[in-house]
């Protein structure tokens, strides 16, 4: 009977991970989703003011990241002035909006497994501190 409550006890906690993991991914893919539509929002606004706004949000919120991926992106953020931006057309901010769209999946998805890193690390540490046995370690990772 004991071993039968076990099995329960441990089918349990596997669905309540993989339902915990789809309802992450779903979130992450949601967040990317949201901030993808403001950048398609700009561009279709064809309003070079608008999207050079929009362009400026997202690289206050992604340049580091982009900046960090540079040498394997070939990108980078750098300033410019007043004067280099009377020299871009419409088009040449719809293409770098476009590239940011590429920048928001690949952060929010590299934000997502870095949670579940964490998430590996805590318990791994809490089970080298015999804190918890491995039953209560299986809870706590299922909740987290």
């Amino acid at each position: 009977m004991e071993s039968l409550q076990t099995q329960n006890f441990d089918r349990t906690i596997t669905v309540i991970d993989c339902m915990k993991k789809a309802a992450q991914a779903t979130h992450t893919i949601s967040i990317a989703n949201l901030k993808r539509q403001k950048v398609y929002e700009a561009i279709n606004s064809n309003s070079k003011e608008i999207m050079w706004y929009t362009l400026q949000q997202y690289i206050a919120q992604y340049g580091s990241f982009i900046n960090s991926l540079a040498s394997f992106t070939n990108l980078c953020v750098v300033g410019v002035d007043k004067d280099f931006y009377e020299t871009l057309t419409v088009n040449d901010l719809r293409l770098q909006l476009n590239e940011i769209i590429g920048f928001i999946y690949a952060k929010e998805a590299l934000n997502s497994v870095a949670k579940e890193t964490f998430k590996q690390a805590f318990i791994t540490q809490l089970r080298k501190m015999n804190i918890l046995n491995d039953a209560q370690l299986k809870v706590l990772s299922a909740l987290l």
